[in-house]
Parts: structure tokens; C-alpha cells; sequence
């Protein structure tokens, strides 16, 4: 049996556990009603509308419209209502062609060879596909051709194809600060 300072550990650790028992139990209640109202009262009272960019409001009504970049949206926009040709209107934009066509850089997550049969589609030529960087690289000769694509489970963006930056920096001076170094680059 013990006696002296033991006894008055145990009895002093016993007494100070079962005090902080209704406490704990106070703190889980807490919590879990907390959860309970944030996860089913508030959502019924308030319904969050997602917004949207000022410049996808036109496409707003269009699901397929969220994976398509705004310029290509814009550039189909205008080829469809004031009836002004693909390619011109497409340069003007600063939107690449290919032979009278628009490039496009569509990113896909996962990528394999059977999603890139689907690209296979009346219109639509895959010029590249990257399994690394998850990206095809295809051009097409009719924007309505984009929802279709879109609409591809697998499509997360189709952009305008820009092309490769290469040579960039800047033009003359650093060149002559170097004593011609870069020369033949």
C-alpha cells in the first residue's frame, strides 16, 4: 500500500484528469454542433452565386464556354454575327493560323492515346501531342468546332496556339557591352 507523497500523486493525477474530462467533452459538443450548423443551416440560407468575369458574362449561359480562352470566344463572337473572315479576323487579334486555320493548344489532364482519338473529330487536324506537358497541339477551319471540344471530359484549356518563345531579350546594346560575345547566336 502506498503511503505519502505516492499516494497523493495518484490521487492528485486521477483528480486532475477527471477535471478536465467535462471540459473536453464540452469542446467536442462545441465543435460538433459548430460543423453540424456550418454544414447544414447556413448553405440553405444563403446561396452563394459563383461570379463570373465581366468579359464571360455573353457566355455565361454556355458550359462549354469556362475552358475556352476569352480570345477565342471573342474572335468566334465576331466571325459568326458580323459574318468577317476566319483568318483576317484572326490576325488582326494577334491569334496565330496555319494554313487558314486557327492553331490551337488544348491542355488535358490525364493524357493517353485513347483521349487523343477522341480529338479525331470532322474539321479538327492533331498536329502534336505532349504526354509530358499533357497538351495537344491541333488546328481546326471552324470555330464551332471549340464547344466540341470543350466538351471533352477530359479538356481543362483550349487556348490559341502562340508558338514557341525563343530569342528573347533585349535588341542591340548588351550585345555590344559583351565585346560581340553573342555574335552568331
Amino acid at each position: 500500500m502506498a503511503t505519502g507523497p505516492t499516494l497523493w500523486r495518484r490521487k492528485h493525477r486521477v483528480l486532475h484528469h477527471a477535471s478536465r474530462l467535462p471540459a473536453f467533452r464540452v469542446l467536442v459538443s462545441a465543435v460538433l454542433l459548430t460543423s453540424a450548423f456550418c454544414l447544414i443551416i447556413l448553405p440553405s440560407c444563403t446561396r452563394l452565386q459563383p461570379t463570373t468575369h465581366p468579359k464571360m458574362q455573353p457566355y455565361a449561359m454556355i458550359p462549354e464556354a469556362v475552358k475556352i480562352n476569352i480570345q477565342l470566344l471573342r474572335l468566334e463572337h465576331r466571325v459568326r454575327t458580323q459574318g468577317v473572315p476566319l483568318v483576317d479576323t484572326a490576325i488582326a487579334m494577334g491569334i496565330s493560323t496555319v494554313d487558314d486555320r486557327i492553331g490551337l493548344e488544348v491542355f488535358v489532364s490525364p493524357l493517353d492515346a485513347k483521349i487523343v482519338r477522341k480529338f479525331q473529330l470532322p474539321g479538327v487536324n492533331v498536329r502534336h501531342v505532349s504526354m509530358q506537358y499533357r497538351r495537344v497541339l491541333l488546328v481546326v477551319n471552324d470555330l464551332a468546332l471549340l464547344y466540341s471540344l470543350a466538351r471533352i471530359p477530359e479538356v481543362r484549356v483550349i487556348s490559341p496556339e502562340y508558338g514557341a518563345t525563343t530569342n528573347t531579350g533585349a535588341i542591340g546594346g548588351s550585345n555590344q557591352a559583351q565585346g560581340g560575345a553573342l555574335d552568331g547566336c
